[in-house]
């Protein structure tokens, strides 16, 4: 057995493993994600919010109201066939973030609130529904919020209205996640 081999084994400060006065660790710790568990919840809550979104836009507005289809430029055939595609798409999305939260929950168990999750929820709603009002309704005219009507501007004020809601409402939730993180740490200095 060589020296290196015999010398006791340190962790960090970030928790991985490497000799002593050793720059480099000896193998990167893989037993919890990279990302801070705070911004984890954020991004699981952003894929949950796109999926979700996305399912109330098929199912109110393809489905239930009629009012559009995903594309709308075509047969009847291949307007069913492109809001299949979107339905997969969305739900991958809530897949994506339910598995997200399965397989980090020890990981995310360590946040203190469920304010980042709501706030990821919340932005990745609204970040839906901007994208699709603007890049979808708008700008590759794929779609229009209600087809057959006289005058669409109600309707897309309505559309971008509730996507800049959605995303105003989670911004203050983070930003009131990250003041009340920074009134802990304060509490905590001053108690030292």
């Amino acid at each position: 057995m060589t020296e290196r081999e015999r010398a006791p084994v340190e962790r960090d400060a970030t928790g991985q493993m490497g000799l002593p006065g050793q720059d480099m660790p000896l193998h990167q710790d893989t037993s919890r994600p990279s990302t801070p568990p705070i911004r984890s919840a954020l991004i699981s809550g952003a894929f949950l919010g796109v999926g979700l979104m996305g399912a109330v836009d098929e199912i109110a507005f393809h489905q239930l109201l009629q009012w559009h289809n995903f594309y709308i430029h075509t047969t009847p055939f291949w307007r069913i066939f492109s809001d299949g595609l979107f339905h997969i798409f969305t739900a991958l999305m809530l897949v994506a973030g339910a598995l997200r939260l399965w397989s980090q929950r020890q990981w995310l168990s360590q946040v203190s609130t469920s304010r980042p999750l709501w706030a990821g929820l919340l932005l990745g709603a609204g970040g839906f529904q901007l994208f699709d009002g603007t890049v979808n309704h708008k700008l590759l005219q794929i779609h229009p919020v209600r087809e057959g009507v006289e005058n669409p501007l109600p309707y897309d004020i309505a559309w971008i209205t509730s996507a800049i809601v959605l995303l105003a409402a989670g911004w203050l939730l983070w930003r009131g996640r990250v003041k009340d993180a920074g009134d802990k740490l304060e509490a905590k200095d001053r108690r030292r």
